[in-house]
């Protein structure tokens, strides 16, 4: 990977403050910069293979690979007293493996003249971890790079997540949690990726009425990951506009969560709260895409005066099902960020219809 074309570059960002009852125009650091940047190297080992089984009705394509990366590009955060807006840098720094598994199959389940049905099933998993890190010249360890829920460590999974877990009772028997009815953890664990690890397409194809019909149906999975409702955890520390703190009939799995995040625990003096109520499995199933193209008959091609004309009308995005209580596990979609949906959209749903003329 290599960095984008601005980042090594330090910029600025126009501002304007009053002395002395006067405004004056200046320039305040928006990004440091980096002008020692460059690309990474990386060096990968890939195996597999490709049969074809079942009387040569399925192929089988299969892919091992391990993925080495040095001068891995990583975000370092900076301290505030730069006066920089943006509080972090881009580094080159570490090393970084990458293995994981390619599967596609491949059928033909029927084929006859008036119907066809045909099946492609694609899946991926994916592991990695922090090889080496600097060395911190005060400890003599790797350096650990971030002190909250996103940190970067040897041994551990690139952005990888940490919360500091809690438990709870409901020992009055009231149908309500307090914060005394909250037990968090002082020490932060490791909770898991940052990313989904595991991904599955499932692609159907018909062909219906001697193939003048095409309809195809794709399914989508994504799993092996952390996903923050980032929406619900700022609803609920803005109380009481939380619905998990001011709704009597919430379930007290959610109230506990609320609990945690906004009054914390007492522990010596010190309020340790904690949003791992928050985090959680961001699995999900999603009907990706529908779609159906018709052949129109020849009295319809005559008509517009063109050859093979086809209608097509498409659906995206239709339906998903997950145990996230946020909106959408996929809600960060545009940012290409799956793990904080906080002021965020889900992908949308849409139709297309599109008439196809040959001439």
């Amino acid at each position: 990977m290599q960095p984008g074309s601005t980042a090594a570059l330090q910029t600025f960002s126009t501002t304007t403050v009053n002395i002395e009852t006067v405004d004056k125009s200046g320039l305040r650091s928006s990004a440091l910069g980096n002008p020692n940047l460059k690309p990474e190297a990386s060096g990968e080992l890939e195996v597999g293979f490709d049969s074809r089984v079942w009387d040569n009705k399925i192929n089988i394509e299969y892919t091992f690979y391990n993925k080495k990366t040095h001068d891995a590009l990583i975000s370092v955060p900076i301290a505030a007293s730069s006066a920089a807006s943006q509080l972090s840098r881009l580094q080159n720094i570490g090393s970084i493996q990458n293995t994981g598994h390619e599967l596609t199959l491949t059928t033909q389940l029927i084929d006859r003249k008036n119907l066809g049905w045909d099946m492609t099933i694609g899946g991926s998993h994916n592991s990695n971890k922090i090889l080496k890190l600097p060395i911190d010249p005060i400890t003599g360890q790797p350096q650990v790079i971030g002190t909250g829920s996103t940190r970067q460590q040897v041994g551990y999974t690139i952005d990888a997540q940490w919360v500091r877990p809690y438990t709870w009772s409901d020992k009055d028997n009231n149908g309500r949690i307090a914060s005394s009815e909250i037990a968090i953890d002082t020490v932060w664990h490791y909770a898991g990726y940052a990313q989904p690890r595991d991904i599955v397409t499932i692609q159907n194809g018909l062909d219906l009425f001697a193939r003048k019909l095409r309809i195809n149906a794709s399914f989508d999975y994504k799993g092996g990951y952390i996903a923050n409702d980032g929406a619900t955890s700022f609803l609920c520390q803005q109380y009481p506009s939380c619905p998990e703190t001011s709704n009597p009939d919430v379930e007290l799995w959610k109230q506990a969560r609320a609990a945690a995040y906004r009054f914390g625990q007492v522990i010596n003096g010190t309020t340790y709260t904690t949003d791992a109520g928050y985090n959680m499995n961001g699995q999900f199933w999603r009907f990706r895409e529908f779609a159906a193209t018709l052949v129109l008959p020849n009295v319809a091609q005559k008509l517009l005066r063109s050859n093979n004309t086809s209608f097509t009308f498409a659906a995206r995005n239709l339906w998903h099902r997950s145990k996230y209580t946020g909106v959408d596990p996929e809600s960060n979609y545009g940012n290409g960020d799956e793990l904080n949906d906080f002021n965020t959209a889900s992908p949308p749903t849409y139709f297309t219809f599109r008439l196809n003329l040959h001439y």
